[in-house]
């Protein structure tokens, strides 16, 4: 942990530097592995900043915090700092936890080896990839330990929502009985505020880039000595939607995470989460339908924020959204309902889904409007 206490501004949205420099590394104990340490890089902002303006060291908890708890999940490749922007809209009604998984960002980036463990959370008997989407859940699991977060709330994008269905599949396994230990107690997820990712692994569709990293004869080659700022760009411009490209800063600072720590050596282990969701489709499609029912204590809401014009996960995964959950209730919003950028509206259904014709990152593309439903949605009012 960082002996300086000195805070950061973030009135504006820092740079991708300024906001690693400005995290505090958790090392946490990697589940079922008593002797390997990962270090988690984190930001901890407590309830009651109107601007979450500031973060030190100091402002990590050493309790359990006593305000409600935002959890955001970053997606692949980049890292927590996708969701910066984000962060005035939210801190004013909840303590906010963002976190770069293993391997992105900020945090450790260095390959095990093969993980043989087997138990998938929950003895499931599941064989497990590098980085595997299971190990990323255990390691969300701790932390939430180690900070004493009881329950959450979630706002997840791309990886980020296979990461959530795998805790949602614990949890609808625990509801069940059929996980081992499941007496153990876990933090429960209440609210869940997804955007734009394969959460239906058999309509997903993966860019070239993407089909690359997954052929094992070429895929390490490319990464160590092919992969570069220019390569990394024109893939990430391909999943932007024509009207919002992204900007030469937002690019540079998403690969300076990828930079960071050497990561883009392992991108072909990140991407095995491609994989891992072909595999294991119906474990995390029903944790997903157990979700949208309300989840522990059938009470939690579901929902979908997303851009239509993303070419990977976009308008086809929002039709079967649509055909999956209208019987549950789902309820369709409109693109601009009234009062939504100022966190007014309607009241909440409890699964709604929102299509805006954006790409994959719509919170990038639209930062206010994707404040605005934000606010609303962790106000109660939709």
């Amino acid at each position: 942990m960082p002996s300086s206490t000195a805070s950061q501004d973030f009135s504006a949205s820092p740079t991708a530097e300024e906001w690693f420099a400005s995290a505090t590394r958790v090392p946490l104990v990697m589940p079922g592995a008593e002797k390997q340490v990962i270090n988690i890089s984190a930001h901890f902002f407590a309830r009651g900043n109107p601007a979450a303006t500031s973060l030190s060291s100091s402002s990590l908890p050493l309790r359990s915090p006593s305000s409600p708890v935002i959890t955001f999940i970053h997606g692949f490749p980049t890292s927590s700092h996708d969701f910066a922007s984000l962060l005035p809209a939210l801190a004013p009604m909840a303590t906010l936890l963002l976190w770069d998984m293993w391997g992105y960002g900020d945090s450790d980036k260095e390959p095990l080896g093969k993980d043989q463990r087997d138990d998938g959370g929950g003895g499931q008997n599941i064989a497990r990839e590098e980085f595997s989407v299971f190990t990323q859940a255990d390691l969300l699991e701790v932390l939430w330990s180690h900070f004493g977060i009881g329950e959450t709330h979630i706002v997840c994008h791309d990886l980020g929502d296979t990461v959530v269905q795998e805790l949602a599949a614990r949890g609808r396994a625990r509801q069940l009985g059929s996980e081992q230990g499941a007496e153990t107690k876990r933090t429960v997820i209440r609210d869940v505020f997804m955007f734009n990712g394969g959460i239906f692994p058999r309509l997903h569709r993966p860019v070239l880039l993407q089909n690359l990293l997954l052929v094992p004869a070429i895929a390490p080659f490319f990464c160590r000595y092919l992969m570069n700022e220019w390569t990394f760009n024109k893939g990430i411009r391909g999943v932007f939607s024509p009207t919002h490209p992204p900007s030469a800063v937002l690019l540079h600072d998403m690969w300076t995470g990828v930079l960071r720590r050497e990561g883009y050596r392992h991108y072909h282990l990140l991407i095995r989460y491609l994989v891992e969701r072909q595999r294991h489709q119906t474990r995390w499609e029903e944790g997903l339908d157990w979700l949208v029912r309300g989840g522990e204590g059938g009470k939690g809401r579901v929902h979908f924020e997303w851009g239509s014009r993303d070419p990977v996960s976009g308008a086809h995964l929002a039709l079967e959204l649509r055909r999956r959950y209208l019987d549950l209730g789902l309820r369709l919003l409109e693109e601009e309902e009234e009062g939504e950028r100022e966190g007014k509206g309607r009241a909440m259904a409890r699964v709604t889904l929102r299509e805006k014709e954006l790409g994959h990152w719509p919170f990038l593309e639209d930062a206010p409007g994707a404040r605005g439903a934000l606010r609303a949605f962790f106000q109660g009012e939709g």
